[in-house]
């Protein structure tokens, strides 16, 4: 089951059988929180199918989506090394089953896996650098911009085009760009009737290369 998740793929099949054999299977329904941004946890979760959102939110109740997860993913990493609060609300989208492995058996494993450790720091190194280009978009792009690359590097190729497996509604997209629902639906629907885009059952297929400007 670990087989297919980045962070161990470097793993021969007796480390892998271990973390298995140290793992607990968990399933939960649509709009379950695993996890609470403030939560004392100590687990690393690895997806093993569903969907989930990671979210954080202001007094208000604004919320805005940092990511989302699917099968393949994990989360909790960061806390499983470290031992503080959770940065992150991780609510499941749609019904999830995911594997948790505890934080000291984790170490154990770790501490006897140079090759898992190496993978682990390139898996932060990743983050931070991603939590940096989010922070360049937010600062010197407009909404046009950052809705255009969300949807670059959400969509995937399939049959001479590019399609965006993710249901994601008009909030969901405004939640995860820092934007107004109303005017995603204003470029989206702009977009449409250029030709350039075109919306499915809340998949949006990227018919043709998205212009510069809006």
């Amino acid at each position: 089951m670990l087989r297919n998740v980045s962070l161990f793929a470097h793993l021969d099949d007796n480390m892998l059988s271990r973390l298995e054999g140290i793992a607990v299977k968990r399933t939960y329904p649509r709009n379950t929180i695993l996890i609470s941004k403030g939560d004392a946890t100590d687990h690393l979760f690895v997806v093993l199918s569903g969907r989930l959102k990671v979210t954080i939110s202001d007094d208000s109740g604004k919320e805005i989506i940092i990511s989302l997860l699917g099968a393949g993913d994990y989360f909790g990493e960061i806390a499983v090394i470290d031992g503080e609060f959770r940065t992150a609300t991780i609510v499941t989208t749609e019904p999830t089953e995911v594997l948790t492995i505890a934080r000291d058996e984790f170490h154990r494993v770790l501490k006897s896996s140079p090759e898992l450790m190496f993978d682990l720091l390139m898996v932060l190194a990743k983050k931070v650098r991603v939590a940096t280009e989010k922070l360049e978009s937010l600062a010197f792009d407009d909404v046009y911009g950052r809705l255009v690359k969300l949807l670059t590097q959400l969509a995937k190729p399939r049959d001479n085009q590019w399609i965006v497996e993710e249901k994601l509604t008009h909030q969901d997209i405004a939640d995860m760009i820092g934007s107004s629902r109303e005017m995603v639906s204003r470029i989206i629907k702009a977009l449409a009737v250029g030709g350039y885009i075109s919306t499915q059952k809340k998949r949006i297929t990227i018919k043709r290369r998205l212009p510069a400007r809006f």
